[in-house]
């Protein structure tokens, strides 16, 4: 699978922001791993990204510590965590939110099952956030169902190659 380049990267980073200040919301949990690799360039099993005002914080366990690193180096932006032992995804996103205190959260509703929205919701507010997790839908799939030309250049070349096979 082809990674985009930065510069497309932080476009998509920079039009995710200017979305989320239409949808009221400062910071963003992301949790559908789809939207995370087209984000971030990083494709993974097990993720959690929270979109910041000046970074992205991409969230991994050990498993993809190398491809965590090569992230972080090929995206100024990206800044990656890996969860520490004997802790949780979810625990790891409090952690990174939590000196965020004052800021409009948001979390992707569609991809948050309700288990996962009430500990986020409850431990965010034992950390001292006094604001309700705003729930967004559709925010970076928004972003995906338009093409950039290097998502165009993709597509055009695998049709190439379909055609040439389908001779």
């Amino acid at each position: 699978m082809q990674i985009a380049p930065a510069e497309r990267l932080a476009d998509r980073s920079a039009k995710l922001r200017h979305a989320l200040a239409t949808a009221n919301v400062d910071v963003l949990v992301v949790t559908s791993l789809p939207n995370i690799a087209y984000l971030t360039g990083f494709f993974a099993t097990a993720a959690a990204l929270i979109v910041i005002p000046d970074a992205l914080i991409l969230i991994g366990d050990g498993r993809y510590a190398t491809a965590l690193a090569k992230r972080a180096q090929a995206g100024s932006a990206i800044r990656s965590v890996l969860v520490p032992p004997n802790c949780s995804y979810d625990q790891a996103v409090v952690e990174n939110v939590a000196p965020f205190k004052g800021l409009r959260i948001g979390v992707e509703a569609a991809h948050l099952n309700v288990r996962r929205f009430r500990y986020l919701a409850s431990t965010l507010v034992r950390e001292g956030h006094s604001a309700d997790l705003e729930e967004t839908d559709g925010v970076v799939e928004q972003l995906r169902v338009v093409k950039d030309d290097w998502e165009l250049a993709r597509l055009r070349d695998g049709a190439a190659r379909l055609s040439s096979a389908a001779k």
